[in-house]
């Protein structure tokens, strides 16, 4: 329970923080921030290559010197990672944005505060020993929200995007600095014998978790290419506007993650060997229909509260609440394609999964370009709803099929 309410503080309070410089900002400049924090979220997944699903399937319950040992070998990894996808990062964020050196240079550092939190929670969730660092992250994200409030609140002037990255990175690196003394204070420093060279480990490494990567990747492309393809083919004022819907948008599927999706990771792989698919279902099926119901009910909060001010709350942040609705329906469907997809990843059919996010993918990028040059946000829209339905469809009729040769004694 504490490792939920930490991370949902975490969460929201990065929410808050994200959504209230979207609209803080000019609406060009909320264009610039808004490709910029998913350009970081993208490259954050990306040096981190899936590398902790290994770990949580590995080392649940195993003694903390082992679990130590595999989490500083797997840092290596995210260093070579480092060095290879942080000057990409900076080409892509400079050539997208044209920001300056200067900020270039703060969003570097926020990108590294970003990787380490989401192994801290990553870990974290298998490893009771790293709840407190959880508890950490939640605090720095709270420092951010009065910081962000200040110019709304008290001094307009502070309304940039300067303003914006000079407090979330002073934040950010203060902060990594302190966890990373607090791991290694939690860390057990047991000597590792007869280790293969670093080159070897780094590698082995990859290769240990390229499926459960590539699965990752094309999940969250599929998550952020929305946002990508909007911030390539419409102009910033119109990025900033998607922007702000996007946000409000995103944090119901972080709320399913955290409250939900990670929470049961544990449950669905411990009871893999044990329980049939049935049960895995009945489940999950709770889970969905309880993420689902806060969802709605934040969405039809929203539209009172528009209501009871008769639409001074969307036209005075130049909200749309059909876009919105749009939006939350596919993060809705979203939501139960990748309940079917951690029952197959429990089975050990990754390659089933990356086999349909593939095809999903593709399809829904072809749409995607084509229905946003058309019809703009709401084609972008229409695009990530047919997308996360064919998501849907492919993955349930691949349990089905597990379940039915399960029941029928195969597993093959």
């Amino acid at each position: 329970m504490f490792l939920i309410v930490a991370k949902m503080t975490e969460v929201l309070a990065r929410a808050c923080f994200t959504v209230a410089a979207a609209f803080m900002l000019a609406l060009s400049q909320a264009g610039q921030f808004g490709i910029i924090s998913t350009l970081i979220g993208l490259f954050a997944f990306a040096i981190g290559w899936e590398r902790y699903i290994d770990l949580q399937r590995r080392l649940v319950g195993v003694e903390h010197h082992v679990f130590d040992r595999a989490v500083l070998h797997a840092f290596r990894l995210w260093g070579f990672n480092y060095l290879v996808m942080v000057p990409i990062f900076m080409l892509l964020t400079a050539a997208w944005t044209g920001i300056g050196v200067g900020q270039l240079a703060l969003c570097v550092v926020i990108l590294i505060s970003e990787h380490v939190s989401n192994q801290i929670y990553n870990l974290s969730v298998v490893q009771p020993r790293y709840h407190r660092l959880v508890g950490f992250v939640a605090l720095r994200n709270l420092i951010l929200v009065p910081l962000v409030a200040y110019p709304i609140l008290f001094d307009h002037r502070y309304a940039t995007l300067d303003y914006v990255l000079v407090c979330w990175a002073a934040v950010a690196g203060v902060s990594t600095l302190v966890i990373a003394l607090l791991w290694v204070r939690l860390m057990h420093r047991d000597e590792v014998q007869g280790e293969m060279p670093v080159a070897t480990r780094i590698f082995a490494q990859h290769r240990a978790s390229l499926t459960h990567f590539t699965i990752g990747l094309l999940g969250v492309a599929s998550l952020q290419i929305d946002r990508l393809a909007v911030g390539s083919l419409l102009p910033l004022h119109e990025v900033g506007i998607y922007f702000r819907h996007v946000l409000l948008v995103s944090f119901a599927y972080q709320l399913f993650n955290i409250a939900s999706y990670n929470r049961k990771v544990p449950v669905i792989f411990g009871n893999a060997r044990t329980q049939s698919i049935k049960a895995a279902q009945r489940i999950l099926r709770f889970e969905q229909f309880k993420v689902w119901g806060v969802v709605i009910a934040g969405f039809l909060g929203l539209w009172a509260l528009d209501a009871a001010t008769r639409g001074a709350l969307t036209a005075r942040f130049s909200v749309r609440l059909d876009l919105v609705a749009l939006l939350v329906a596919g993060a809705l469907i979203r939501i139960a394609a990748d309940y079917c997809a951690l029952i197959l990843n429990s089975r050990m059919r990754e390659t089933w999964v990356l086999r349909r996010q593939i095809g999903s993918f593709a399809v829904g990028s072809i749409l995607l370009i084509g229905l946003t040059v058309q019809f703009g946000m709401f084609g972008t829209a229409a695009a990530i709803i047919t997308t996360s339905c064919l998501y849907y469809v492919l993955n349930r009729s691949a349990v089905a099929r597990l379940a039915g040769a399960e029941a029928h004694g195969k597993t093959t």
